[in-house]
């Protein structure tokens, strides 16, 4: 009997394996076939050839491309979000997304929030935190320094004078 439960229990485990295996075969898929169908809207919406898209390109196509108009739409973009996702995808602040940098972040924005993707979040926004403090303190140090100086030199001039 416990040979039989054995055997059971084993090739249970051993299908769910290759479930897991299929999904994550078919979710790769997806995801490549997803990116397939950016490719061809990215090389629409870089009127210049440049290989990067600028935000005018961006905004002009929102208001002439029906294919880009519905992908915001069915991945929840609002017209008033288009330049936030612009800037937050510009991560060299160079004023232009390259296709890499436009396909990423199209797919990151149609994933769900990973409970992991979140604790980075918080984790860089304390790092954040603490650098900010320290340059507060330091500055806030330096001031005082310079008030103390000044201080100084009007004390000093107050003398010389008569």
């Amino acid at each position: 009997m416990n040979l039989v439960t054995a055997v059971i229990v084993d090739n249970a485990f051993e299908t769910t394996k290759a479930d897991n295996r299929e999904k994550l075969k078919n979710q790769k898929e997806m995801k490549k076939r997803e990116v397939d169908s950016l490719k061809p809207i990215f090389a629409e919406l870089d009127e210049d050839g440049s290989g990067a898209l600028s935000a005018e390109e961006l905004d002009l196509a929102l208001r002439t491309n029906e294919a880009l108009q519905t992908k915001f739409a069915l991945i929840g973009i609002k017209d008033k979000d288009v330049r936030t996702l612009f800037d937050t995808l510009d991560v060299s602040g160079e004023g232009s997304l390259g296709e890499e940098a436009f396909l990423t972040g199209i797919l990151k924005i149609q994933e769900d929030p990973r409970p992991m993707d979140v604790l980075c979040i918080l984790k860089e926004a304390e790092k954040i935190k603490c650098m900010v403090e320290k340059w507060h303190d330091s500055i806030k140090t330096q001031f005082e320094d310079l008030v103390e100086v000044i201080k100084a030199i009007f004390s000093t001039w107050k003398m010389d004078r008569p």
